[in-house]
């Protein structure tokens, strides 16, 4: 009981606290006739997109060494990491890395000592009460995927020829591979594969593009280390937007991609003037609406820091149609109150008019986001799920080779 208890709370501790929605649960019309309520304005903005690709094209050269540099399989190029490292202003300076973080004092307006503390109550809290739930072998590589640290998983059950690249949320600020160790764990047990939770650059020290040309080199790392396996990528929140973010980026480049993309509760639309375009339908708790949108602005302006929202490596929803229809067979699990489950209903609209190949949201009966991170039944279905969807997909995958 003491265990439950402690899992509980911390769980919702090392999370952002986004509240309940409270919306009313009227499912949308997502088919290409009857998209969901922001459609029309998400059309016109990918319109502006696709119009202005030309510029973004050119503007994607200047920073082709950033891209190139940090994607390669020799890691992040020129550009130094220091993802770990305190600022020097920072009063908790004296902890090197958060490796070795041990709970100190709180330094108001520091994100940095946020991240601290979240790094001492994952290995004073999360790694033990994961070993004893779900058992799966856990090594941490400082450099170990692409240059950035990650934390591999492996299940006692895992088998051969399956592995997974999470990125784990936390609105592109905070959190970390290992205050995800429990919730990866569990997930890794029912996916019966290896799992690779990244620990990608975040802002404010890192805007965009450094947490996703970590993931770029991680994805080609893993590629390179299991060239003969299945690589799918996962994500909650943020990490879904870097997932699908990923995808575009791929997609850009002419590479292939992954076998398939699952995400929990993904972050896709960043630009905070369409997100706030809602149905009549939508009645959201004034007080819970007010809180989201404070905190989803303040985290888009830390993250992109002057770049443009509208960029579809910031904001997927709006990646132009021919890009989408290279995209792998996606699945999305939301809770049905969140307001994030509108970003996953437009994405399945848009993956119907581009004609992608697999395109699948479950809405589940809850308010709260990314409620798999909390070890309940109703998580445990949703985690059956994404395990069902991939094997169909694996299974594919190896009749198409065979």
């Amino acid at each position: 009981g003491a265990a439950r208890a402690d899992m509980s709370g911390l769980m919702i501790r090392t999370r952002l606290p986004l509240a309940d929605e409270g919306r009313d649960a009227e499912a949308l019309d997502d088919g290409v006739s009857g998209a969901p309520p922001r459609s029309k304005s998400l059309g016109a903005a990918r319109g502006a997109s696709v119009a202005s690709m030309t510029t973004m094209a050119t503007t994607t050269a200047s920073q082709a060494s950033s891209f190139a540099g940090s994607g390669g399989d020799d890691g992040p190029g020129e550009e130094e990491h220091g993802g770990d490292d305190p600022p020097p202003s920072c009063a908790l300076a004296e902890y090197a890395r958060p490796r070795s973080a041990r709970p100190g004092r709180a330094v108001s307006g520091c994100l940095w000592c946020t991240n601290i503390r979240d790094e001492a109550f994952a290995w004073s809290v999360i790694m033990p009460l994961a070993r004893l739930k779900d058992g799966a072998r856990c090594c941490y590589m400082s450099e170990g995927f692409g240059g950035a640290p990650a934390l591999e998983l492996v299940p006692k059950n895992a088998q051969d020829g399956r592995v997974v690249l999470y990125l784990h949320g936390g609105a592109h600020l905070m959190l970390s591979a290992r205050t995800h160790r429990e919730f990866v764990g569990r997930l890794a047990g029912h996916l019966r594969a290896r799992v690779v939770v990244l620990d990608y650059r975040k802002a404010p020290a890192h805007p965009f593009p450094a947490a996703l040309n970590d993931t770029l080199a991680a994805f080609r790392a893993i590629r390179k280390r299991y060239p003969q396996w299945k690589v799918a990528v996962a994500g909650d929140s943020a990490g879904g937007n870097l997932a699908f973010a990923l995808l575009t980026r791929l997609a850009q480049l002419g590479e292939e991609q992954p076998a398939a993309c699952c995400c929990f509760s993904p972050w896709l639309l960043l630009d905070p003037n369409l997100a706030r375009l809602t149905s009549e339908a939508e009645k959201p708790v004034p007080c819970a609406g007010r809180l989201w949108d404070v905190c989803a602005r303040r985290a888009v302006r830390m993250y992109v820091q002057g770049h443009s929202v509208k960029d579809p490596l910031v904001s997927p929803t709006l990646t132009p149609l021919e890009l989408v229809a290279r995209w792998p067979p996606l699945l999305i699990h939301a809770a049905e109150r969140e307001r994030l489950r509108l970003d996953a209903l437009e994405m399945r609209a848009l993956c119907k008019v581009a004609g992608a190949r697999r395109a699948e949201v479950t809405l589940f009966p809850s308010s709260f986001h990314v409620f798999q991170a909390l070890p309940t039944r109703l998580s445990s279905r949703s985690m059956a799920g994404v395990a069902t969807f991939l094997e169909e997909v694996w299974h594919e995958r190896c009749a198409e080779s065979a």
